[in-house]
């Protein structure tokens, strides 16, 4: 099992990794719109799977209670110019007025806004991405602008192509102060890996952390406006050519005080759970099936809520049947570049109701990427956008049509964790790393790429961490970020490096103690220094269970990752 899943949890970030400019194998669909699934929803358990909400089995809310959501009108211009993917941006920006927001009224202190754009009007085969590469308010005293992108991306494009392949172009870059940490940062929200839709939220991090590109105290008050290219995959020339854009502006008001080092997020998230295929759907309805379902949201809850130590809850927890007779049986056992497909059908059917409010989460029996290998879980995007219809409006993870099968020593809610199967436990990581994936959070740090060029999560209260090399394996873990880490944490933190504090409290070292083996051991979880960014690092890193019980390493949330969860237009 484990040998055919190795493909395993971000998938999505291949695009980014390799420097590719998002080619027509992953997710790039030039089909026209898909319509709407037939989704039956089970609203009592005489009909299937409904999730048991007693404290015992799935737990109990985390509604945040001082949030509200609204939606403006959406913005329509045509008649826009284009610009290919090597082609300079200068002359092709266009400008789209957002409106007035007021601070008290619209955001609270602790709001946000999330912008999601698609073209429309395409005239061509492919599509076109539409390209955040500015946002600004005039505050009446004078103008501030949170996305500044270096002269090179005007002058010779986002991208250097040759024939079909594309790499990032160097002189197109992110300019300090700018609220995206990086060029990799910015280029997940403007090319997902399914589909044409861009989704951009502000603010992006915490500014009790670090003050650049932060809004110092909320989202403030006047005249908001945004500047975009619409950047075409069509490849031959498109200067004759013109298309047009839809910009969906989803406002969150959130009038509790930001988080702090110690304090948790306190929210929750609405999940529609769309079971896939006949095989899923008879297993959902099968007393063991029921009992595995209400234990895997009972772990996923555990690692948002407690491991995480954000406090994010499951709230609200719809399912849905996506039967073979419906269209399921063409997405149960799905390759991966059709999943944006699945995302945008899927999500189509379900109620208007849900639109913003519910994260999808698709359980289909295999994501298959070639004859061998099958993906564990995957999100359609980092940051993924709050609306339903797009090819990235979800997260999809592989069951195996185990779920009648899974925990076959475990025959009650009540039995603990040391009875689950080990397939099953990751299963429930995978969906907490995926659904991170999509409130916007990344990996802490990443292999480095055959360059050695590693990228890394940008927030700069997390350890930036090297790989380490036993015996020709290379190991990105908890032990090799505390071994090479040289990030000297800014203030309000000590000014001291992740090893130096962890050291000072620690003896002996134990982190020593244990280097070379693949055993986990202690981080210092308590060092502030060493706070990895989020259930990213705790859902992939270092899980390993040696006679029944899980050896679990690393650490929990940062400050800075809080933040980004906090403000999320699906954390209420």
């Amino acid at each position: 099992m484990v040998a055919r899943r190795c493909l395993g949890i971000a998938i999505f970030l291949v695009v980014f990794v390799a420097g590719c400019a998002k080619d027509q194998s992953i997710g790039s669909s030039s089909s026209p719109e898909l319509p709407a699934a037939k989704l039956v929803q089970v609203e009592n358990p005489t009909q299937g799977f409904v999730p048991d909400r007693s404290p015992a089995a799935v737990g109990v809310p985390v509604a945040k209670g001082t949030v509200t959501v609204t939606e403006r009108n959406a913005i329509r211009l045509n008649g826009l110019g284009m610009v290919r993917f090597d082609e300079p941006f200068a002359g092709k920006e266009f400008l789209v007025d957002l409106g007035e927001f007021t601070q008290a009224s619209d955001f609270g202190a602790n709001g946000s806004i999330t912008l999601v754009a698609k073209t429309t009007n395409y005239p061509l085969s492919g599509n076109a991405y539409p390209v955040l590469t500015s946002f600004y308010v005039d505050t009446g005293g004078g103008i501030t602008e949170f996305v500044h992108l270096s002269s090179g991306c005007f002058g010779s494009g986002m991208w250097t192509c040759s024939g079909s392949s594309c790499v990032a172009n160097p002189s197109c870059a992110v300019n300090s102060t700018s609220a995206f940490s990086s060029r990799q940062d910015w280029d997940q929200h403007q090319v997902p890996s399914f589909g044409f839709v861009s989704t951009n939220d502000f603010p992006r991090c915490n500014p009790a952390q670090s003050g650049e590109g932060c809004f110092a105290e909320g989202l403030p008050s006047g005249h908001y406006f945004a500047k975009y290219v619409l950047l075409s995959n069509s490849g031959g020339s498109v200067s004759s050519y013109t298309a047009g854009v839809e910009v969906r502006v989803l406002v969150k008001k959130d009038t509790e005080p930001g988080n702090t080092e110690n304090t948790p997020v306190n929210g929750g998230l609405n999940l529609n759970l769309v079971l896939v295929g006949n095989k899923n759907i008879q297993d959902s309805r099968s007393g063991a099936g029921q009992r595995n379902l209400n234990l895997l949201l009972r772990e996923l809850n555990r690692l948002l809520k407690e491991e995480s130590g954000a406090n994010l809850g499951l709230n609200e927890i719809k399912v849905y049947e996506w039967s073979d007779e419906n269209g399921g049986s063409r997405y149960s056992g799905i390759e991966l570049d059709r999943l944006g497909d699945m995302f945008e059908s899927g999500s189509k059917g379900l109620p208007s109701t849900d639109d913003g409010r519910y994260l999808n989460v698709f359980l289909v029996s295999d994501i298959v990427y070639d004859s061998s290998l099958t993906v564990l879980g995957l999100s359609g995007g980092i940051l993924g956008p709050p609306v339903n219809g797009t090819q990235s409006s979800g997260v999809a993870f592989s069951t195996f049509d185990q779920l009648g099968t899974f925990n076959s020593s475990c025959g009650s809610l009540s039995c603990g964790r040391a009875n689950l199967d080990e397939d099953f436990l990751e299963m429930a990581s995978t969906i907490g790393h995926e659904l991170g994936h999509y409130l916007g959070l990344n990996h802490p740090s990443e292999r480095p790429d055959n360059g050695g060029i590693q990228d890394h999560d940008g927030l700069t209260d997390t350890p930036r961490c090297a790989a380490r090399t036993v015996t020709s394996q290379v190991y990105l873990d908890a032990r090799a970020c505390y071994a090479v880490d040289t990030l000297v944490q800014p203030a309000p933190l000590s000014g001291a490096t992740c090893k130096a504090r962890c050291d000072a409290i620690t003896s002996p070292l134990v982190y020593l103690s244990g280097f070379f083996s693949t055993t986990p051991q202690s981080f210092c979880p308590a060092v502030a220094e060493c706070q990895f960014n989020h259930i990213m690092w705790y859902t992939t890193k270092n899980r390993k269970k040696e006679g029944g019980v899980w050896k679990e390493d690393g650490n929990l949330i940062s400050q800075q990752s809080s933040s980004v969860l906090q403000r999320s237009y699906m954390v209420r």
